[in-house]
């Protein structure tokens, strides 16, 4: 017994650690954790059940120099992520289940990136990104990827009036998305797009495609909903065969557009 109490006394002089405790093993997390979190922190370990990470719900990043957002799951309750602006690299992104709310322009991804299928609004703006994956039975409903090297989206996506960004990348296609797609902004200009994206759109919707290869533009069923379409600096040299009845804004700066079409009654805006 007297061998044993010494041994006893060293333990109970040790920190106590949640048996929830999450290791953090970024040094520049760590330092923000322990700066912002600091009752929850002990040593590279963060106390997944104290009450300050319970109740978070959204976390600021930005620019911290975080190379590694292992261990964030801690925060099971987060809605909101921001981590733009950090060298983070595909192997350092770590965003906790059920976080609807995702920022990582401006790091360092390359490749490939997984959307998971919990996340409905995330920017990854500003990466080196080729392609994009959405999870099985993604609930994606805003993707902003431009300024990327993009040259395929992969994935069945639906929902109404969803939102994306995918100017300035490699796109010469679109992929079918599922049928109850339906996009109310769509920005792919500067891209390599030789026709516009065939899907159905929201009334009221814009479709801005300029800076592609587009040739002509025909007269399909997707076409009718558009309110706002810009298609300036393309070739057009096959024309536009008809334009929207609900049109209000058309840009065709910049084209070898041989003839206009018929103008739309209500049409607001001919650049």
């Amino acid at each position: 017994m007297r061998k044993i109490l010494p041994q006893l006394g060293i333990l109970c002089c040790l920190p106590l650690v949640s048996l929830g405790a999450v290791n953090i093993p970024d040094p520049n997390f760590r330092a923000w954790l322990s700066a912002n979190y600091p009752l929850a922190m002990s040593g590279t370990m963060l106390d997944n059940l104290h009450p300050t990470v319970q109740a978070t719900t959204s976390l600021n990043v930005f620019g911290q120099n975080i190379a590694n957002l292992s261990g964030v799951w801690a925060f099971e309750n987060l809605q909101y992520l921001v981590a733009s602006d950090n060298p983070i690299t595909n192997s350092g992104v770590h965003i906790p289940m059920g976080t609807a709310f995702v920022y990582f322009s401006n790091c360092l991804l390359t490749g490939s990136f997984t959307v998971p299928d919990h996340v409905q609004s995330i920017h990854l703006d500003n990466n080196q990104l080729t392609s994009i994956a959405l999870a099985s039975g993604s609930v994606l409903t805003n993707l902003h990827a431009r300024n990327n090297l993009l040259t395929s989206i992969t994935g069945q996506w639906s929902g109404l009036g969803v939102s994306a960004d995918l100017a300035y990348n490699q796109l010469a296609s679109l992929p079918g998305f599922a049928q109850n797609f339906y996009p109310g902004y769509l920005d792919v200009s500067h891209n390599q797009l030789t026709t516009l994206p065939e899907m159905a759109w929201m009334p009221g919707s814009t479709l801005l495609a300029s800076h592609n290869l587009i040739t002509s533009i025909g007269d399909q069923e997707f076409f009718y909903s558009y309110t706002t379409l810009d298609v300036s600096y393309n070739p057009l040299t096959g024309g536009i065969v008809e334009l929207p009845e609900g049109l209000l804004s058309l840009t065709i700066t910049n084209t070898q557009l041989p003839c206009l079409p018929w103008i739309p009654f209500n049409l607001q805006s001919l650049i």
